[in-house]
């Protein structure tokens, strides 16, 4: 790494001493070093006692390494449960986002797990896990991650997937999907139109741009793409990240839809952390999406908000979203909205 490099990292790891959560975050991350559990479960708590303070009322949900920040949820309807996934992802840093899953009988009584269904096989900068989510294939309940790892001038992008084995209460050993080195392949988002045909739908990066693809494929990326055009999305905005799901209000084993809607977050060109939220739709898995409105930020967190990021709908709750998002002190949330 060179001098320059160093520099930059140490400048701006001495801006954060303004944010000093954030500032010992960012330390142990350049010293390839988890923040100690006891340490990160007092921050936590006295984040908590400042969400209180501003009147935002958290989706909170406790995580492995004590953070309580999460990004990247997604939900599902399986067996009259809900299950829940998300990456913890305290103040941005890489090495906590492993895939966890939640499940219960509603959101607020959701079972926390003991620890991730997959980690890093490594801890170290530009290796991670991230993107869960969930597609039902029958009677079969599957949760899909994405894995980067930096090797040399390369970067390995990786889709893996797991199955829940029911009768065991444990999910399988992971299987790859796909694979590039070419290709980011951000944000999988999952669906099972027939039984058993997989369509893979992800945020394609090729020739520096970012659009929104699927394939049927496994394995390494071939030429068996198919491109989505977008209809409505601004024209200084690219995408980043997507959630897809098979009807608006109703992700379960027994919807029969085969209208898609979608979450997509796009994020400005040249204009860091000037990101937006949009809801889009299709009528079946190989049509174009149209924008069909820009999700509306609460009032409640319109003051402490910074960006909006991937969200996703909650299943048998009409027009609801389960809102993920960054607040000004770089601290990662999430927030029950209606999206009526």
């Amino acid at each position: 790494m060179s001098a320059s490099v160093y520099a930059a990292k140490f400048l701006g790891l001495i801006k954060t001493l303004r944010n000093p959560f954030f500032f010992i975050y960012r330390l142990f991350h350049y010293l390839n070093r988890f923040v100690p559990k006891r340490w990160a479960i007092c921050i936590y708590k006295m984040n908590i006692s400042d969400y209180q303070r501003e009147g935002v009322r958290d989706y909170l949900l406790e995580t492995y390494d004590g953070s309580g920040q999460a990004v990247h949820p997604d939900i599902a309807c399986w067996k009259n449960k809900y299950w829940l996934t998300i990456t913890p992802y305290p103040y941005g840093m890489e090495e906590y986002e492993n895939p966890c899953i939640y499940s219960g009988n509603s959101l607020d009584s959701l079972v926390v797990p003991k620890g991730p269904i997959a980690v890093q096989h490594k801890h170290t900068q530009g290796t991670h896990l991230s993107d869960p989510c969930f597609a039902i294939d029958g009677n079969q309940l599957y949760c899909y991650y994405r894995e980067s790892e930096r090797k040399g001038e390369l970067e390995e992008n990786t889709i893996w997937g797991m199955w829940y084995n029911e009768s065991e209460n444990k999910w399988s050993e992971p299987e790859m999907i796909m694979d590039s080195v070419d290709d980011k392949i951000l944000s999988p988002a999952m669906v099972y139109k027939n039984p058993g045909e997989l369509t893979t739908y992800f945020v394609s990066s090729l020739n520096g741009d970012f659009s929104l693809v699927s394939t049927k494929s496994k394995g390494a990326i071939t030429t068996n793409i198919t491109g989505h055009k977008i209809y409505g999305m601004p024209e200084d905005y690219d995408l980043w990240h997507i959630g897809i799901s098979m009807g608006r209000d109703i992700f379960s084993e027994a919807d029969g839809s085969i209208e898609l809607w979608g979450l997509f977050l796009a994020k400005a060109k040249g204009r860091k952390g000037d990101m937006k939220l949009f809801e889009a739709r299709n009528n079946g898995l190989d049509a174009d999406w149209n924008i069909i409105n820009e999700i509306r930020m609460p009032d409640e967190i319109k003051d402490f908000i910074a960006f909006p990021y991937k969200s996703c709908y909650i299943p048998k709750q009409k027009g609801k979203v389960l809102l993920s998002f960054r607040d000004k002190k770089s601290r990662n949330r999430m927030i029950i909205i209606n999206n009526n």
